[in-house]
């Protein structure tokens, strides 16, 4: 809602701030997102460190496509 700006006006931290609510719950789609948010500095700097973190939560609870960005990104740092 927040990210998009879906009904609200759009607002990257306060996105991040219910994201990281629902991630303290273990809701994988949050995680996601949160790594998401982090990997495109959507609200604060780019860290692909933390995104890799928050897709790695997502993809130990089945989410196929943070497994994927969590591949992608260790990849893309192996070849630096």
């Amino acid at each position: 809602m927040y990210e998009l700006g879906q009904g609200v006006a759009q607002n990257y931290v306060e996105a991040a701030n219910w994201y990281g609510k629902a991630a303290k719950q273990g809701l994988a789609n949050a995680e996601y997102n949160l790594g998401s948010m982090y990997e495109r500095g959507a609200g604060f700097p780019i860290d692909t460190r933390r995104a890799s973190l928050w897709y790695g939560k997502a993809a130990l609870k089945g989410l196929e496509t943070a497994a994927k960005a969590f591949r992608r990104l260790k990849a893309a740092s192996q070849q630096k």
